[in-house]
């Protein structure tokens, strides 16, 4: 049998929340000019933070005999690792100066995020600030209260806040 060998590099991603495509290999050993590597399966369907294996499914097809010659070969395979890293989202609340007034608060509290790299259009941030709509009295007691927040990060009704790395940057609160 003919020795051949296909390897695949270690690839480092930053999640997206989309499919990766992978194209990237090297192989050694193809005897015949007329033999090529025919793929089924060279994306990584994974797309959550994690290492998995940058494997890859084909066949050695000739194309003057018109057939797969695979068994004709002595194959070895050196996969490298696909690493999908955290993305970093920093979630910025900010300060609030207020008087008290015995009313909720008579304004909207501010928040912004950003993400560090591009995300899929279909993931949503939903943010929430623990004192909207509380009485200002709250606030006269509490001289370190920040302007607090809670989220969550959501691609198709799935909670993917574990895929990114959350920075907070919460305000002050003044009363």
């Amino acid at each position: 049998k003919k020795q051949f060998t296909l390897k695949t590099p270690v690839i480092n991603n930053i999640y997206s929340g989309l499919e990766y495509k992978n194209d990237k290999y090297s192989q050694v050993g193809l005897v015949e000019e007329t033999d090529r590597i025919n793929f089924t399966k060279c994306e990584i369907k994974e797309t959550n933070v994690g290492e998995y294996e940058n494997s890859r499914e084909y066949t050695i097809y000739n194309s003057v005999l018109d057939k797969d010659v695979t068994e004709c070969y002595d194959i070895t395979n050196n996969f490298g690792k696909f690493n999908i890293n955290k993305n970093t989202i920093t979630i910025k609340t900010e300060d609030y100066y207020g008087t008290y007034s015995g009313k909720e608060l008579d304004t909207e509290l501010a928040y912004s995020y950003k993400i560090s790299n591009p995300i899929s259009p279909d993931i949503e941030v939903n943010i929430s600030l623990k004192y909207q709509n509380v009485n200002v009295a709250t606030f006269i007691d509490e001289p370190d209260l920040k302007n607090e927040a809670t989220y969550t990060i959501i691609k198709d009704g799935v909670d993917v806040s574990d895929n990114f790395n959350i920075i907070e940057d919460f305000g002050d609160l003044h009363v």
